[in-house]
């Protein structure tokens, strides 16, 4: 009896050792639980934090479309309190012409369909409780509970966004308008400028002409006229050098007459082209400043018609005017290039550079220079650049492209003027 009342000791000990580790688990058990509820609540309670807090609407509906939850930006979206909206069915906050198509989707988010509802936001209109309908955005998800499946929505107030792209679309519209009508302005004054350099060039011709042949030939009877007076005022020695001071002025002015023709448009332009022309005023350029003028052609300019080549022909005399005004340089050089597609023009100084900004009347005077020139070389579809770097003088390059490209070697000829060289030029 004592040993069997032992071993029930025992066995009582072991008991009461195995229930002390069990309810020592169950202890831990019920503070991991605590613990877990408690994380459970501040969870809720961050959560039920941000919901409220939220500007957009937070609505939670059951899979029946039974209204859950609604948060105080719903309230404020739609005008309800939740409290009038909770246990009702979603609908009535759906516009009536919506309604049909409402359901229908309830039904397929609530069966597990209509899955690229849930990859993006869409756009709908909903209802206000004055009746009033509004533009939103809404952005759809759904989880499943023991209970049953549920649906949050989070929707947003777009009408400021809607009135915004509305004002966006008319003001694009009335942009594209305006850009429109400027370029049919553009196009116009293209067309105007086209119009008036023409004019310039067949008028420059004209006066080219009338003095050229009228005045020239009238100073020319007059000279033939002194001359024959000269011959007969010879016994008088006073009148004969009065005669032969009016022939000399007389010869001065014919020299002056037949430079302005030749500047206002020389006849080489029209009955040699513009390589002969170029020779001409290149060596009469040299002649005049004392500047070291080379001129090189590698190209064949009876490519161009009549207008390009007066194009090409302007910019050099234009750009030569420069040199002598502004850059104080001691030589240039002129180079003429054959491209496939056009012909290649460069003229390069080592004289001063120029800053494009300065506001003199001198450099406006060189602005406007460039902006003609640039201009003419746009009228004839070619591209007009100038560099001009400080100690490396100025470069201008201008391409004005020909409607047969070339692909044919070119036979290069170069002429060298200055000051001091009276020889003839050598022609190509």
């Amino acid at each position: 009896a004592c040993e069997r009342l032992s071993r029930t000791k025992q066995t009582l000990e072991e008991r009461n050792r195995e229930l002390a580790r069990g309810n020592l688990r169950l202890e831990r058990e019920i503070i991991r639980r605590q613990n877990a509820q408690d994380a459970l609540e501040e969870s809720e309670l961050k959560f039920r934090s941000v919901v409220e807090s939220a500007q957009d609407a937070i609505i939670t509906i059951d899979g029946k479309g039974v209204l859950v939850s609604l948060n105080q930006g719903g309230e404020a979206l739609f005008g309800y309190l939740a409290a009038e909206l909770i246990g009702k069915s979603v609908i009535r906050l759906v516009p009536k012409r919506l309604r049909a198509a409402a359901r229908i989707t309830l039904r397929c988010l609530a069966a597990g369909d209509q899955r690229q509802l849930l990859d993006r936001p869409l756009e709908t209109c909903g209802l206000h409780r004055s009746g009033v309908e509004f533009p939103l955005e809404l952005t759809v998800a759904t989880w499943r509970t023991r209970v049953g499946i549920f649906i949050t929505g989070i929707a947003r107030d777009i009408r400021e966004r809607k009135q915004a792209e509305f004002a966006l679309t008319e003001s694009r519209g009335h942009y594209m308008k305006l850009f429109k009508e400027a370029r049919a302005m553009e196009e116009n004054l293209r067309r105007l400028s086209n119009k008036v350099i023409a004019a310039q060039e067949e008028e420059r011709k004209h006066i080219s002409r009338e003095l050229h042949e009228e005045i020239g030939q009238v100073l020319t009877a007059a000279n033939v006229s002194i001359a024959l007076l000269r011959k007969h005022a010879s016994r008088d020695e006073m009148v004969s050098r009065e005669v032969e001071n009016a022939q000399r002025l007389l010869k001065d002015s014919m020299d002056m007459v037949y430079h302005f023709a030749r500047e206002l448009r020389p006849a080489m332009l029209d009955h040699l082209g513009p390589y002969a022309a170029l020779q001409n005023f290149v060596k009469s350029y040299a002649a005049r400043t004392g500047i070291k003028t080379e001129l090189e052609n590698h190209a064949r300019l009876e490519q161009l018609d009549a207008q390009q080549g007066t194009v090409l022909y302007r910019v050099a005399q234009e750009s030569l005017s420069n040199v002598h005004k502004h850059a104080q340089a001691t030589r240039v050089k002129i180079r003429l290039f054959q491209q496939p597609s056009g012909v290649l023009m460069e003229i390069s100084d080592n004289g001063k550079s120029f800053n494009p900004a300065d506001s003199t009347t001198e450099g406006e005077l060189q602005r406007l220079g460039l902006l003609g020139m640039q201009e003419r070389v746009r009228l004839v579809n070619g591209n007009f650049s100038i560099q001009s770097k400080p100690r490396r003088g100025t470069t201008v390059r201008v391409t004005i492209p020909t409607s047969h490209p070339t692909t044919f070697p070119i036979e290069a000829g170069e002429i060298s003027l200055q000051s001091d060289n009276n020889r003839n030029p050598p022609h190509q």
